[in-house]
C-alpha cells in the first residue's frame, strides 16, 4: 500500500482530531495512513512502522498529554517519531486550537521528541475555522512535499452527467480505478461522474474504513442524459460495527465463564507448586499484542506473569525472571521475527526447556524457531494468534494446557 501522510497521535486525547483530519486530507485525494481500526493482528508492528517509512509526511497531532509516555522506551508515539525522524520524514507537528505548549514536558523525553517544538507548527482550528486552517497546511506545508495520489479521472464533457452523494464520504471507483471522491456533508452538487451510454463497473469505498464497501453495475441509457445516485454504506458500518461489539462480547463472555469455571474447579486443580499458571516469554516489539493476550487471560482467571507489569524497580532482572519460570506452571512462547531473534528470549526458553517447563508456543507470524531452540519445539502443537478468532481460540484451549 502507497501513503503519502502518516497520521501520529494520542489515542486517549488525539482520536477524534485524527479522524476529521483523515477524513479531510483523504477527501482530497491524499492516500493516509490512520490506524484507528489496527485489530490484533501478528503484522501490527511491521504495518505501523512500514506506513511511516513509506509516507513522504508525518504529521504529529500535539494534544494535552501526548508527549508524557514519551519517557517510555516501548510507547507507540515515541517510536513512530523515532522512525520518521531516522528516515528524514517531513515533520509536521499539528497543534490544535493553538494551546500545546512544550514546556511540561516530564524528564525522560529523548532528543528527537523534544526537536518537535523547533519546527514549523501547522495551526489548526478543529471548531469553526477547520477547513479554511487545513487547507493552509495542505497548500503551505504538505504539497511542497506531496500532491495527492488519488488522481481523478477527467471525465470531459462527453457522456451522461451523472451526480453521486453518499452518508459517509468514500472513493468511487471505475472498473478498478479511482474516478471520484465524495463528502458526506455535500447535499446539493455531489461528485459528478461523465459516464458513456452502457454498463460501468463502480465500486464505493469509504474513506474511513475500506472495509465498508460495496459494487454494482450501473446502467446509463443514453449519453444525452443526468441522473443521481445514492450511495448507502452507512447499514454496511453498522453491521460492521455489530458484529465486532458481538465478537467482543462473546470473548468477554468466554473469559467470563473460564474464569468461573476455574473457580469452581480450583479444589480439584493443584497448582499449589506454582505461583504463575503462564510464564509469558516474548520480544518487546510484541508487548502490543501480548498486553492484550495477558489481559484477556487474566480476566478468565488465569495467573499470568509478565514482566512489564511484576518486574519492580531495583530488582534484580536474571534472578526475577528465573525465579519466575521456575514458579511457573507453563511457558506461553510468543514466537515471532522479533522473538526468534532476541538472545534474552531464546535464554528464557532455553531455561524454561532446561527446567522441564511445559512450552507452549504461540505463533504471531509464520518465522521460524531460532535453530538453537528448533530440535525441542518443533514437534509440539503451536497456536496461532493473528486475529481475535485466533484469541477466542487460544482462551478456550489454555486449560488444556494449564489445567492438566
Amino acid at each position: 500500500m502507497q501513503y503519502d501522510i502518516f497520521i501520529s497521535y494520542r489515542r486517549k486525547s488525539g482520536e477524534d482530531k485524527a479522524r476529521i483530519l483523515n477524513q479531510f486530507l483523504s477527501t482530497i485525494g491524499y492516500r493516509v495512513f490512520f490506524d484507528h481500526e489496527s485489530g490484533l493482528t501478528g503484522e501490527f508492528e511491521t504495518e505501523i512502522l512500514a506506513a511511516v517509512e513509506i509516507a513522504p509526511v508525518f504529521l504529529m497531532l500535539l494534544t494535552p498529554g501526548c508527549l508524557d509516555e514519551c519517557k517510555n522506551e516501548d510507547d507507540w508515539v515515541r517510536r513512530e517519531i523515532e522512525r520518521a525522524t531516522l528516515f528524514k520524514k517531513e515533520i509536521i507537528p499539528i497543534r490544535p486550537n493553538y494551546n500545546f505548549e512544550f514546556t511540561k514536558l516530564p524528564e525522560g523525553i529523548p532528543d528527537y521528541v523534544k526537536r518537535l517544538s523547533k519546527l514549523e507548527f501547522a495551526e489548526i482550528d478543529f471548531h469553526k475555522n477547520f477547513k479554511s486552517s487545513a487547507n493552509s497546511m495542505v497548500e503551505v506545508q504538505i504539497k511542497k512535499v506531496v500532491q495527492p495520489s488519488i488522481v481523478l479521472t477527467d471525465t470531459g464533457e462527453k457522456g451522461a452527467k451523472i451526480h453521486f452523494f453518499s452518508d459517509i464520504s468514500c472513493r468511487i471507483f471505475h472498473y478498478g480505478s479511482p474516478v471520484a471522491i465524495t463528502d458526506a456533508t455535500d447535499c446539493n452538487v455531489g461528485a459528478i461522474l461523465r459516464l458513456l451510454k452502457g454498463n460501468h463497473k463502480l465500486e464505493y469505498k469509504s474513506i474511513e474504513h475500506e472495509a465498508d464497501a460495496y459494487s454494482e453495475t450501473y446502467y446509463v441509457p443514453d449519453n444525452d442524459y443526468e441522473s443521481f445516485v445514492n450511495i448507502e454504506l452507512q447499514p454496511i458500518r453498522d453491521k460492521r460495527k455489530k458484529v465486532e461489539e458481538e465478537l467482543k462480547a462473546a470473548e468477554e463472555q468466554k473469559a467470563a465463564e473460564e474464569k468461573e469455571r476455574r473457580s469452581s474447579n480450583k479444589d480439584t486443580i493443584d497448582n499449589s507448586n506454582y505461583d504463575y499458571d503462564l510464564f509469558f516469554c516474548y520480544s518487546r516489539h510484541d508487548s502490543e499484542i501480548v498486553r492484550q493476550t495477558y489481559q484477556v487471560l487474566s480476566q478468565a482467571g488465569y495467573r499470568c506473569w509478565f514482566e512489564m507489569d511484576a518486574i519492580a524497580a531495583g530488582d534484580q532482572f536474571k534472578s526475577v525472571i528465573a525465579h519466575a519460570i521456575s514458579r511457573s506452571k507453563c511457558i506461553l512462547f510468543f514466537s515471532s521475527e522479533s522473538s526468534n531473534n532476541s538472545e534474552w528470549v531464546i535464554k528464557e526458553v532455553s531455561y524454561a526447556l532446561h527446567s522441564q517447563k511445559v512450552i507452549i508456543p504461540v505463533k504471531l507470524d509464520d518465522s521460524d524457531y531460532n535453530e538453537s531452540i528448533e530440535y525441542e519445539l518443533i514437534l509440539i502443537d503451536f497456536a496461532r494468534l493473528q486475529s481475535r478468532k485466533d484469541l477466542n481460540r487460544l482462551l478456550t484451549s489454555i486449560s488444556h494446557w494449564v489445567d492438566n
